[in-house]
């Protein structure tokens, strides 16, 4: 297994890169109780690439000058932390029909400031050139984001900082917190007040994991059996060919895609045929990513809210996730990002989310993938 510390080393490439945060209050909007920006942060590489990363912050509902401060990233790769901002932790969601909000009292700004953020570009709302493939773009642009939010608002420095994601953010939250870490431990810009990482749900340790994508289709802890028994027979017999790629993949990247493509297709798209919800094996699929989010469509294409969150013009369509940038990031899926650092994590409060995620080893009872 390649160390982490080693693969996030690489940023030679990026060094010369220019980096600039603009944003500004958003009236009337969702929380209307707590100080809300929104904007952009642009990074500016070299030949002329440029990537711009929306987020939406909200300050915390209890105190503000002492609550952690944290970062939000959704998963996919390439899905907006926006779905996740308006469908799971976020302060509202909107009506059925898209043309408002409600307040939800259960949101994590009540004991914390926290911002979403749509990343790589080409996500949500951000924009610009889809490039990222690997953590370690992942994490240098959200390292250098972290900088320059904190550099325009210095009444947060102090607050201890945490970094979460879910699904695919698994990979995101670790790599960007030991990137955070490593720059602390150098003494690079601002000192990061890092306490914590958070993973629900997450794909971290992808060798491990789909050794239990057959246990999970056909011996769960709700007697649902998902596949067939051929098929089922078939995921078990593939395993093992599907482990010794993974595995090859963490000697060698040019060998991940090859994992990638093999273990998906001999171990999830059994139970993708099926029809059922990855996330909720109860329950079939509805909508493009299983569950009815229309609502939330509508709500960020209106005019009104593109205008209050100050959303560029470059941007035609928010749409929950983004295929170009979910395939340019088939060499990191099946990459292990199970470990922070062996330094960072004796330092660091790592939480898994129960709620979502039973073990290390495999997804909650409910979920078939991560």
């Amino acid at each position: 297994m390649l160390a982490l510390t080693l693969l996030l080393s690489f940023t030679s490439v990026i060094a010369a890169a220019q980096h600039k945060l603009h944003d500004e209050p958003v009236v009337g909007l969702c929380d209307t109780s707590v100080k809300s920006l929104s904007g952009y942060f642009q990074v500016s590489e070299q030949e002329n690439i440029e990537k711009n990363y929306f987020f939406w912050f909200f300050e915390s509902r209890n105190r503000p000058r002492t609550d952690p401060l944290m970062i939000w990233l959704t998963g996919g790769p390439g899905c907006s932390s926006q779905l996740a901002l308006l469908s799971e932790n976020g302060p509202c969601a909107p009506t059925a029909d898209g043309l408002n909000t409600v307040n939800n009292p259960y949101s994590w700004n009540s004991n914390a400031n926290i911002m979403w953020v749509d990343q790589p570009a080409g996500v949500g709302y951000s924009y610009g050139a889809k490039v990222d493939h690997n953590q370690t773009m992942v994490a240098e642009d959200m390292y250098h984001f972290v900088q320059s939010f904190l550099t325009a608002h210095p009444e947060y420095q102090k607050n201890e900082f945490f970094v979460f994601g879910e699904s695919y953010g698994g990979h995101y939250a670790p790599a960007v917190t030991n990137r955070i870490f490593q720059g602390n431990m150098k003494r690079e810009g601002l000192h990061v007040n890092l306490k914590g990482v958070g993973v629900g749900n997450g794909l971290t340790d992808p060798v491990i994991q789909y050794q239990y994508y057959p246990a999970m289709a056909m011996n769960n802890s709700y007697g649902i059996k998902t596949v067939s028994e051929e098929s089922y027979a078939k995921m078990v017999d593939r395993l093992p060919a599907c482990e010794l790629m993974g595995k090859a993949c963490q000697l060698n990247v040019d060998a991940c895609e090859y994992a990638y493509t093999y273990c998906n297709l001999v171990e999830t798209t059994p139970y993708y045929n099926t029809g059922l919800n990855p996330y909720d094996i109860r329950k079939p699929c509805e909508g493009d990513l299983c569950y009815n989010f229309t609502n939330i469509d509508t709500f960020l294409n209106l005019p009104s809210t593109r205008e209050a969150l100050h959303v560029s013009d470059k941007v035609k369509k928010w749409e929950s996730c983004d295929t170009a940038v979910n395939v340019m990031f088939a060499q990191d899926w099946m990459r292990d990002y199970q470990q922070v650092s062996t330094t960072s994590s004796n330092v660091l409060r790592i939480l898994t989310l129960y709620l979502l995620h039973r073990n290390s080893f495999q997804c909650w009872k409910l979920v078939f993938a991560c």
